[in-house]
């Protein structure tokens, strides 16, 4: 399976986490090769009525992503079971389509993955935390099922093409008393369409081939002409089904096979030449086993669940070398979150710089010193800008800019206000080294601050920069587009474009 992401800057490994959706679409767009589509669609694991839309589970998290079942997901994992010809994995896709409408009377947005239910009540990790009838995009992804993957019509830029995918265990199941399949009326351009399937007779495994397809009587390819107009026939004749293909389905009874363990902790400390990485639990049980990942290249693995640290005989003490780990159930291989990551920056933090407010050059905005720190409040407007107007490196090589920043322009589940400001290092004599972007999320209250996202530009030791903070056309919020007038939720939308953020420190560290 692809990872669903790499975790930070710091620690810039691939997780052993993975979602559906992203699967589906690494299918159907070609990111994956047809060898590692088929793999993907039969190693993601399948447990309750369909599967969830991210693997594995979070402990202690209400229902919604973790642990849901999402119809429209549903329908792209169809389309990719399809595409990789895997008829166990689309049935199950089929069948969970079918089954949400039908006991639901109606299109519901998610469903709590174990039990196909629209909710389900365990106090505080109760949930969906949020579901609706009627939902579109469930609606479209019905629709998908019969129209894209069942009778599978797919525009394209040569015509309609004309692929359905129908295994023989649906054909002896669901639609048993039938020899034919009809969809009435399909809009095509200029034309409407009557496709009928003409399915093998009962019995067997795997998907059916496709023996031969007519259009208005005459034999035709898989493709259909984009001019046609007025009334017209479709006939496809099914023919042998191939091999079955395999699924991969855990026990949702076994919490250990739905389950990630809890994210661990980890502290580095220097113990003669050797740096010593402490590895704390976090609550989990003893079942485990952890991993280390240093600079985000795995450097341990398999440890027992009674380790409590690692020990790098052979770090590189003139950089800044980061540590994380993490926790895998022994049984299932489930495995946590990274933890986050834990870094060197010398015997007394001498590898990361510090500027206060203070030392930062402005326009725009005002000196303040509410919320605890120095900052410029009202500040971030267009034409406003933060300069250090001269730092001179002590390395050479890569080196990450941060800021310190208070956002309270919105709480941190919403929002259109993200602070986004462009970073842009210069040479002594003018020259641009190196830009990037400044992401500040919400914070919830101007009185909280924390570390912004990280910028990396690489320097020489000796020479000396001039670093700008500023706000630029191409470095904007949501709340910049038209599309958000109508916000209400708060700043940015009705109110007006909203960029402000307060900086009080400007750091460089020397990257790992």
């Amino acid at each position: 399976l692809f990872s669903t992401f790499l975790t930070t800057t710091l620690d810039a490994s691939a997780t052993r986490r993975f979602d559906l959706l992203g699967s589906a679409l690494a299918v159907i767009l070609g990111v994956a090769t047809d060898a590692q589509a088929a793999r993907i669609v039969a190693s993601y694991p399948h447990y309750g009525p369909a599967t969830s839309v991210h693997w594995p589970q979070q402990q202690f998290t209400p229902i919604y992503h973790n642990r849901g079942e999402w119809p429209f997901v549903d329908a792209y994992w169809l389309r990719a079971a399809a595409q990789a010809g895997n008829d166990a994995v689309a049935d199950r896709m089929v069948r969970a389509l079918m089954r949400g409408a039908a006991i639901n009377l109606s299109n519901m947005e998610n469903f709590e993955a174990a039990s196909g239910a629209p909710f389900v009540d365990e106090g505080e990790s109760s949930g969906p935390i949020v579901n609706s009838q009627r939902q579109l995009w469930s609606v479209a992804g019905y629709l998908s099922m019969v129209h894209r993957t069942l009778f599978g019509l797919e525009a394209t830029a040569d015509g309609l093409a004309v692929r359905p995918f129908l295994s023989a265990a649906l054909r002896g199941d669901l639609f048993a008393d039938t020899d034919t399949l009809v969809l009435n009326d399909f809009p095509y351009h200029d034309a409407r369409l009557t496709v009928v399937l003409h399915l093998p007779a009962s019995g067997g495994a795997g998907a059916y081939s496709i023996r031969e397809r007519r259009l208005d009587g005459d034999v035709v390819g898989d493709v259909l002409p984009r001019d046609l107009s007025g009334p017209h026939r479709v006939d496809v004749f099914l023919g042998d089904a191939a091999d079955p293909a395999s699924i991969t389905t855990r026990d949702p009874g076994d919490w250990r096979a739905i389950f990630q363990p809890r994210t661990p902790r980890a502290t580095v400390a220097r113990r003669g030449s050797d740096l010593v990485v402490g590895i704390d639990r976090n609550g989990e049980s003893d079942e485990v086993t952890f991993a280390v990942y240093r600079n985000g290249v795995r450097v341990a693995d398999d440890l027992p669940s009674s380790a409590s640290e690692w020990v790098d005989a052979s770090p590189d003490l003139d950089r800044s070398p980061c540590y994380s780990i993490e926790a895998c159930f022994a049984v299932s291989g489930n495995c946590s979150q990274h933890a986050p990551p834990t870094c060197w920056w010398g015997a007394s933090t001498e590898r990361v710089r510090s500027f206060p407010a203070t030392d930062l050059r402005n326009v725009g905005g005002s000196e303040s010193t509410n919320h605890g720190r120095f900052h410029y409040e009202n500040w971030g407007d267009a034409g406003h800008s933060l300069e250090l107007a001269s730092f001179e490196a002590n390395d050479t090589g890569a080196h990450l800019l941060q800021v310190v920043y208070g956002n309270g322009a919105g709480g941190v589940t919403t929002g259109i206000t993200c602070a986004v400001k462009r970073a842009v290092v210069y040479a002594e004599d003018g020259t641009l080294v190196g830009e990037g972007a400044l992401i500040m999320p919400h914070l919830g209250t101007w009185s909280r601050w924390a570390d912004s996202n990280f910028v990396s530009v690489d320097l020489v030791a000796g020479e000396r920069y001039r670093i700008v903070i500023e706000s630029d056309d191409a470095y904007v919020n949501m709340s910049a587009f038209d599309h958000f007038e109508a916000y209400t939720g708060g700043l940015g939308g009705r109110s007006g474009e909203f960029n402000r953020v307060n900086i009080s420190e400007l750091k460089v560290l020397v990257r790992p």
